[in-house]
């Protein structure tokens, strides 16, 4: 492929609001993502958003769950249209409307930090990778995201009430927010540290305060230590009411 143009058709809701606008242009295979590829941006990225309707609701819940994080990031004004729409029959108004905020908040974001917009990902990367990517990439960063503002509540970086709310509106969404209740805390600490934002043994995680108002310290990412993070994992599991034992089957539902 080397010095032969590169064009994207983005046919899935998740690759036409994230993937494609950041710089993401390999494949992924068996066991492994984003390792087979370019390494450089494409030229031009086709959208649009009649493809969508040939997708399945499963599939389009990943990239509504990415949205859904970027407006966490910005100005929250996305979260209510993500919730109406999730209520429709595929509304093409406001999918139009979702598509375009979101690729807005992409750019926006990125021109913070090009990490910066990986709310949820140290802990959903690493969820994916547990599962064998059973679970689906939107599924495991929402409920990664899920896990990170439990963090902030703990590091008193987000108030409880603001927690409450972002979680009813994942909720009404239809978003995954259930975890197995099985799952191997010490075994996701240890996938953790690949993450590819960790380094002098500290895990950098993306954080917020609230809707819209993105975590800033010196750089944009709080420096979690190791043990931090697994003693949240084990009170989150001890604590946490939304678990299932048919875990990998309940989120290969089409609808939650």
């Amino acid at each position: 492929m080397r010095g032969l143009p590169f064009f994207i058709i983005a046919t899935t809701l998740i690759g036409q609001t994230d993937a494609s606008t950041a710089g993401k242009t390999c494949l992924n295979s068996y066991n492994t993502k984003n390792l087979l590829g370019t390494f450089y941006y494409p030229e031009v990225v086709y959208n649009n958003i009649e493809i969508l309707r040939t997708t399945t609701k499963r599939i389009m819940r990943q990239g509504l769950s990415e949205a859904f994080k970027y407006s966490l990031l910005t100005d929250g004004k996305l979260l209510e249209t993500i919730v109406q729409y999730q209520n429709t029959d595929y509304d093409i108004g406001l999918m139009q409307k979702i598509v375009e905020s979101t690729i807005n908040a992409r750019i926006q974001i990125r021109k913070v930090d090009p990490l910066a917009s990986n709310l949820g990902h140290t802990f959903g990367h690493a969820l994916e990778k547990y599962f064998d990517y059973k679970i689906l990439h939107g599924d495991a960063i929402l409920i990664g995201t899920v896990m990170a503002m439990k963090f902030a509540v703990q590091k008193h970086l987000m108030e409880q009430s603001e927690f409450e709310k972002i979680f009813a509106l994942m909720q009404k969404a239809h978003l995954n927010v259930f975890i197995s209740e099985e799952l191997d805390v010490a075994k996701l600490v240890e996938l953790m540290h690949k993450d590819k934002k960790s380094s002098a043994g500290k895990l950098h995680l993306v954080m917020i305060h609230g809707v819209g108002k993105p975590y800033r310290g010196e750089t944009p990412f709080y420096e979690a230590e190791y043990d931090d993070v697994k003693s949240l994992l084990k009170q989150f599991m001890e604590e946490y009411p939304y678990k299932r034992q048919d875990y990998i089957e309940y989120v290969d539902q089409e609808i939650l």
